[in-house]
């Protein structure tokens, strides 16, 4: 296992990387995870979309260029799986918000990644969540084994 230490997030090319990871949560709870980090997935989207009067989306206005989500998969060394997720935001005056879970089993997983539309009440992984699954699912069998066979796409 690396000894190597970070502090910021890892970005999606750094997949299968193994160190250390402090990773503090929006509550400012320093959450330790030395493992490997699997996989990343992203909502982000380079180009504007509905706001074109203004340089950032106003609050509750769908941007995701000024606003995005990004979710990683790591499994550290005791086999626990973490997932990140990171509400992101360029827009000034906001902050990203972490949110960091832990789960034993990769069929826990899959249940922290899915998603139940507000309007159809359709069960689904989204796309950030898919990403990461199937990014993970090169470096982890457990992973990869709940990713084939997820109940959810």
């Amino acid at each position: 296992m690396s000894t190597t230490t970070y502090t910021d997030l890892p970005l999606a090319e750094e997949h299968g990387r193994s160190a250390t990871w402090l990773i503090t949560d929006r509550d400012g709870t320093v959450h330790t995870i030395a493992g490997v980090f699997l996989g990343m997935g992203t909502s982000y989207r380079p180009e504007h979309k509905g706001h074109p009067d203004t340089d950032w989306a106003p609050v509750r206005t769908h941007c995701s260029t000024c606003r995005w989500t990004e979710l990683r998969i790591f499994r550290g060394a005791d086999r626990t799986f973490y997932v990140v997720n990171c509400g992101a935001s360029d827009v000034p005056g906001e902050r990203d918000l972490v949110h960091v879970a832990e789960v034993a089993t990769p069929f826990e997983l899959v249940e922290v990644l899915t998603a139940v539309d507000r309007r159809t009440q359709k069960v689904s992984l989204p796309m950030p969540a898919r990403r990461a699954l199937a990014m993970a699912a090169s470096h982890d069998a457990d992973a990869r084994d709940a990713y084939v066979n997820s109940p959810v796409t």
